[in-house]
């Protein structure tokens, strides 16, 4: 399965053993180019840059299949990653990581069972925000989470009967969160937005 990642017009990457799921991407104040994806192949979420002046890879976790990472960056041009990985039985985990202390730090955030759209973004002072969702056997949840003082607090925004399809996280000059998601059901299709 070859998949090519392109930047600006030129190839990044083109490896014909490999498969990359969920990629996500930011530019920071520099200029640097960021992205964040699964390495469905070899099972691990990886970020390719271009701060160095030629595009490099890192491994950044390891994971039990693809996943959808997401990207955001924070205005010391940290990189905060959430992204979904599985466990053992199965069920998703939500997991955070971010290099703003140097070394790349890896977080469980939430093992709620069935994760399904994840979306970051990091507020004043570099302080990480997600939404995620999840099926807790009669809802589809739509969650919010602050990082706060080393734990994740989490706001309930919304619960759905069908699933969310897909959606995004964006924060106001003021840390305000704005979600907007789209959902799918049986009879009908169409878009939530929270402020």
């Amino acid at each position: 399965h070859r998949v090519l990642i392109l930047a600006d017009t030129a190839m990044i990457a083109d490896q014909a053993d490999q498969e990359f799921d969920g990629a996500d991407m930011a530019v920071d104040s520099q200029n640097i180019v960021n992205i964040a994806y699964s390495n469905a192949t070899a099972l691990k979420l990886q970020l390719l840059t271009n701060a160095n002046g030629s595009w490099a890879g890192e491994d950044i976790d390891t994971l039990e299949r693809g996943c959808n990472a997401k990207l955001a960056l924070d205005s010391g041009t940290a990189v905060h990653i959430a992204y979904f990985t599985t466990a053992e039985a199965g069920a998703s985990i939500l997991r955070y990581a971010s290099n703003a202390g140097g070394a790349w730090q890896i977080e469980q955030v939430a093992d709620d069972g069935m994760g399904t759209l994840v979306d970051i973004a990091v507020g004043a002072g570099g302080v990480p925000r997600v939404v995620y969702t999840f099926f807790d056997g009669d809802y589809y949840l739509l969650l919010y989470l602050v990082k706060s003082v080393g734990s994740w607090i989490p706001e309930q925004v919304t619960h759905y009967l069908s699933s969310f399809d897909d959606g995004c996280l964006a924060l106001t000059s003021s840390d305000t969160p704005h979600v907007l998601v789209e959902f799918v059901d049986y009879t009908l299709s169409g878009s939530f937005y929270s402020a």
